[in-house]
């Protein structure tokens, strides 16, 4: 259900997994409110500082940890946006003013195929006459000047065929692939417990050694490597 315009809000918590011993928080930039371990400390990671803004930099037993972040968040919303497209319930916002898009022949006929499969996971799009169309509702995550690239990336998919109406799972996992690369927004900052928040986001997930594109999240440079690097 649609609820009225506001700014972007974080999802609710992801439900914990049977197969990680950790908890995610509601927030990909929030610490998580859990008595459990942080899984940085249980490694014996000890967070340093961030490198060209994209890299969190952690001392390790047997070296540095290099993690990507925004490959690590994407991991994290990937498999939260894949928990509630599953159960459906995607909240969603409705726009104060509807985004219009035009789109050629081909792109209508897909669109309109899949309406409502778009509409039950969050994107509301209304027929406003012969290939021309309405965003009316966006997901929460999403912002509202980034909705029309966003639909029409969805097209290209559909063009690829990687979303359809027979391959319910398949279409869900690409379009919360998609979704995460969208949902992902850095802070410029990173402080010590968001870091550490976000390790342990991304070690309750079900594969957090890579991002939803196969990108590693995170690799180690060992102290003999280090060493070695140094001819010590």
């Amino acid at each position: 259900m649609s609820q009225p315009f506001r700014p972007f809000v974080s999802l609710p918590p992801a439900a914990s997994s049977s197969r990680s011993p950790f908890r995610v928080s509601a927030s990909p930039f929030e610490s998580p409110k859990t008595k459990v371990e942080n899984p940085a400390k249980l490694m014996g990671w000890r967070y340093l500082d961030t490198a060209h803004g994209d890299y969190a930099l952690f001392e390790a037993p047997g070296g540095v940890v290099v993690l990507d972040r925004r490959a690590a968040h994407e991991r994290v919303w990937f498999e939260r946006l894949q928990a509630q497209f599953a159960i459906g319930e995607v909240a969603s916002q409705r726009l104060l003013f509807a985004v219009p898009v035009e789109l050629d022949a081909i792109a209508s006929a897909l669109l309109i195929d899949r309406l409502k499969f778009l509409h039950r996971h969050g994107l509301e799009v209304g027929e406003f006459g012969r290939n021309f169309f309405r965003i009316e509702a966006v997901p929460v995550w999403l912002e509202p000047t980034d909705a029309e690239g966003f639909l029409r990336d969805i097209i290209g998919l559909m063009r690829e065929g990687r979303i359809d109406g027979k391959q319910t799972d398949l279409s869900r996992d690409e379009l919360a692939r998609l979704a995460a690369q969208k949902a992902v927004r850095l802070p410029e900052s990173l402080g010590e417990s968001e870091a550490l928040a976000l390790v342990a986001q991304l070690f309750a997930c079900t594969q957090p050694h890579t991002s939803p594109a196969g990108r590693p999240t995170h690799f180690e440079i060992s102290k003999s490597e280090l060493a070695k690097r140094f001819q010590r």
